[in-house]
């Protein structure tokens, strides 16, 4: 096309059109565009409250600012979707951490409402082998793993150490030898030992483990 468009925030008082035929004129209207490709704005966000006209938007920003759900400090470029429902009675948002602090993180709510996490592989990392973790969105850690005590007992270190509270491991005989006895001491943020009353044998155990 001959005819360049520079597309402001004035864009934003455009009604929606998906007027495709438009497209292939030689004059596009700003409308035209918005509804074929989206909006695509920079915006300077300082409450998420004040952004409520459909569109999208793409900023960076040194965060958090106010009604941000992800509250950790530091510099973030940031996609916020705008829209409402069919009914045009509630303006819904969804935000998504594209780079910097909390790269990888969605958010969604109904404006004026509490935000809620989207699951991803960024705020539910894991480790899916025989020693391993699954981390939740809420912030619990589940830890699973196993070995041999030797003379009576097992030095566990975790796959990764609980930020606040290892709440508790439970170990498991694996051969079943009702007389194992096994109990914990020792917890640690980032480990744990495991007794055996059974000095003697050499007894391979699994342990499950969970904290925050």
């Amino acid at each position: 096309m001959a005819n360049l468009i520079t597309i402001g925030p004035d864009v934003e008082s455009q009604p929606l059109n998906d007027n495709f035929a438009a497209l292939n004129s030689s004059k596009v209207e700003i409308s035209d565009v918005r509804g074929f490709l989206g909006v695509s704005l920079d915006v300077t966000i300082s409450d998420f409250d004040d952004i409520t006209t459909p569109g999208r938007y793409h900023t960076v920003f040194v965060g958090p600012v106010t009604n941000e759900p992800y509250q950790e400090a530091g510099a973030r470029r940031v996609t916020l979707e705008v829209f409402r429902d069919p009914t045009n009675t509630l303006t819904m948002q969804k935000l998504t951490y594209e780079a910097g602090t909390g790269a990888g993180r969605i958010y969604f709510r109904v404006v004026g409402e509490t935000w809620f996490e989207i699951y991803t592989n960024k705020n539910n990392p894991s480790l899916l082998s025989n020693v391993g973790y699954q981390k939740l969105a809420s912030g619990l850690i589940i830890q699973w793993g196993s070995g041999h005590t030797s003379a009576g007992s097992l030095s566990v270190t975790l796959p990764i150490a609980y930020p606040s509270n290892h709440l508790i491991t439970i170990p498991v005989a694996e051969t079943g030898d009702v007389n194992a006895n096994l109990t914990t001491a020792s917890y640690t943020t980032s480990g744990v030992t495991i007794l055996c009353s059974n000095a003697v044998e050499n007894i391979f155990v699994r342990w499950y483990s969970i904290g925050y």
